[in-house]
């Protein structure tokens, strides 16, 4: 009876020692890192140019359309032409992106007025549509199936080469100093945010007027910062401790722009909010 006890108690010990250990790894082991968005949305995110895209090759009609209605929609799997300029070409097996120009972005009376100019000169603003394949020419357009769909599609979409954009992925930050002076590294600003919204939150996209032109790569960790100005007549033009309010995440980038996802607030983001590289 005594041996059989002592054999119990042998085996509980040890598996309180595993435990123990095992536990032990996890706390000691570091945070791994973790998609920042799906596919879907560094794919549907939009982006800013410096200048307009050529509309080298465009869809103008798509089967089933035999009145050319204007209002017609596309969606995945259904069949669409393309118009090509001459120069221009679309080869079988080639994969175009569908982009538009994002005319109503900023027509709310949400944004700042500083935005009105400040946008602007950062570049041109394009939805992104979709994506289509081509499978045929012919002497009146190429014949090419919509693969991947992020809104209808119409007559007039521009098609641009297609290239693929990773997903980023980062390790998860536990904690920030709130009030961190500044790095003296990279600073930018958020311009646009995704949606027409003035205010940002954890997994919003937001549009930042730094791009790959000074070093700005998918991937990079930026914090969010802020700082008030009183402009009260009592106390004028005093400014508020800068103030640390989340991070963002370059998804993409441009020349002159960025777009990244905010992967940490601890208050609501703002247009106008600095960015500043980790």
């Amino acid at each position: 009876m005594r041996r059989i006890l002592f054999a119990s108690v042998l085996v509980l010990l040890f598996a309180l020692s595993v435990g123990f250990a095992q536990e032990q790894a996890t706390e000691s082991a570091p945070p791994e890192a973790i998609p920042l968005a799906t596919q879907t949305e560094v794919e549907c995110s939009g982006f800013m140019v410096p200048q307009t895209i050529a509309k080298d090759v465009v869809l103008f009609n798509g089967a089933d359309n035999d009145h050319f209605q204007p209002l017609r929609q596309y969606k995945t799997g259904d069949t669409v032409y393309l118009r090509t300029k001459e120069g221009a070409t679309a080869a079988v097996g080639s994969e175009f992106r569908l982009v538009r120009r994002a005319k109503e972005q900023f027509r709310t009376g949400w944004y700042p007025a500083q935005q009105w100019w400040t946008v602007p000169m950062r570049g041109w603003m394009y939805e992104d549509i979709g994506r289509v394949r081509v499978t045929r020419n012919t002497d009146n357009g190429a014949v090419a199936e919509v693969t991947f769909s992020c809104g209808p599609t119409y007559a007039g979409d521009i098609a641009i080469p297609y290239q693929a954009r990773p997903v980023p992925e980062s390790v998860p930050s536990i904690q920030w100093d709130r009030y961190a002076p500044a790095n003296g590294k990279l600073v930018g600003t958020i311009i646009a945010a995704r949606g027409n919204t003035p205010l940002l939150a954890t997994g919003s996209l937001a549009f930042l007027n730094i791009g790959s032109d000074v070093g700005v790569r998918p991937g990079q960790r930026y914090r969010i910062f802020r700082t008030f100005k009183d402009r009260s007549l009592l106390l004028p033009h005093r400014k508020t401790p800068r103030e640390t309010t989340g991070e963002i995440v370059i998804l993409s980038t441009e020349s002159k722009s960025a777009v990244g996802v905010v992967v940490n607030s601890i208050r609501e983001v703002a247009l106008r909010d600095g960015v500043e590289l980790e």
